[in-house]
């Protein structure tokens, strides 16, 4: 699992980048660094990655649709915009951002997700919003991170999925 999210780290910001001089020459670069195919389709940047461990899907843009199999009860912010999705056989890892974000979006998922069924088994944060919630609900865990993306009112929430076990 660390080597998948080391390679993570590497890969999903070519995944994300939209300053490439072209589609082209984005998914080459892609495809050079993961050692597998790319597509590159229009704001959307999707790379699969297949090893002995199994295959791991990075796609990276703006508005990007949640995954099909993303769980509604899952807390995400009204006006949210998907920017990455990471799929792989053990985790699924979406990121998402919301413009003008309060300092309270962290205390505000906290509650919507106790509300709907999860139990708090972790966090973390510190005055300006940024930090760590960590839920758990049957067997299923879920790791929410908050920070601050550009201006201090863009914020950032990445949500990681794992089956427990």
């Amino acid at each position: 699992m660390r080597g998948w999210m080391l390679m993570c780290c590497v890969l999903l910001p070519l995944a994300a980048c939209r300053q490439a001089p072209s589609e082209a020459a984005t998914q080459a670069a892609m495809e050079r660094t993961a050692g597998s195919k790319a597509a590159a389709d229009g704001d959307v940047h999707k790379l699969t990655v297949r090893t002995g461990q199994g295959r791991m899907t990075l796609s990276g843009g703006n508005d990007m649709a949640l995954p099909e199999a993303f769980p509604e009860d899952i807390y995400l912010p009204e006006g949210y915009r998907v920017r990455q999705v990471i799929s792989m056989a053990s985790a699924t890892v979406v990121t998402v951002s919301v413009a003008d974000g309060t300092a309270s979006l962290m205390a505000d998922a906290g509650a919507a997700m106790r509300e709907r069924g999860w139990k708090q088994a972790a966090s973390s944060g510190n005055a300006n919003g940024a930090g760590l919630l960590i839920f758990e609900k049957d067997r299923r865990r879920a790791a929410m991170t908050f920070s601050t993306r550009g201006t201090a009112d863009e914020r950032v929430i990445q949500v990681q999925l794992t089956d427990k076990r």
